[in-house]
């Protein structure tokens, strides 16, 4: 393995932790990508996987999520697309599962929303005549608002990765729904950061 590192690019690659140089060497195995890579992509992945388990604070000031930036630069054909989509092939699982209990979830969402929206709109039309007539009851005012309150709430759709780095897709996702997101592309020309988690508030 040794020999096939790149001096130039300064990778101490024996101080890597032991379970990462076997996983990279693995890769290198069945790949043939340079090793170098694969451990910049590797770490990616597993920042994260755990990146929203962490705050920092800088003296007094306030706690913020922890979020990982990382920059891979090398030439086209070099690889970094086959290693992604290797190492993504997890979190495309885990994407799945949760595509599949969304729209479980948005099923039963539909169903009591349906059910919801016909007791309000009697509730309120009654609480509106009431109003007309100046003979509002509590009673009607009570039920009404438990009524509202009780408004089954939309599903959020759930997704890990984002690769579409438009202005108007990343205005749509960050920060809205399902927080845990990173933004990954291979291309430099269009974003200048392929990791970008959204902070978790």
């Amino acid at each position: 393995m040794n020999n096939k590192i790149n001096k130039e690019l300064n990778l101490k690659f024996g101080m890597l932790p032991r379970h990462i140089r076997s996983w990279a060497s693995y890769l290198h195995c069945i790949t043939g990508v340079a090793v170098e890579i694969i451990v910049v992509t590797l770490l990616a992945f597993l920042g994260l996987a755990c990146q929203d388990l962490y705050c920092v604070q800088l003296e007094n000031k306030q706690r913020v999520p922890l979020a990982l930036y990382l920059l891979l630069l090398s030439r086209s054909g070099s690889g970094k697309s086959r290693i992604f989509r290797l190492l993504k092939a997890p979190v495309a699982q885990l994407e799945r599962e949760f595509e599949g209990a969304y729209h479980t979830e948005l099923e039963e969402y539909e169903r009591r929303i349906t059910l919801w929206e016909a007791e309000f709109k009697v509730l309120n039309k009654l609480y509106k005549k009431g109003l007309i007539q100046g003979d509002v009851t509590t009673e009607t005012s009570r039920k009404l608002e438990e009524c509202i309150s009780r408004k089954p709430k939309k599903p959020v759709r759930k997704f890990i990765i984002l690769t579409n780095p438009t202005s108007e897709a990343l205005a749509r996702e960050i920060g809205l729904g399902y927080q845990n997101k990173a933004l990954f592309n291979d291309e430099a020309a269009v974003t200048c950061s392929p990791l970008i988690s959204t902070p978790r508030y």
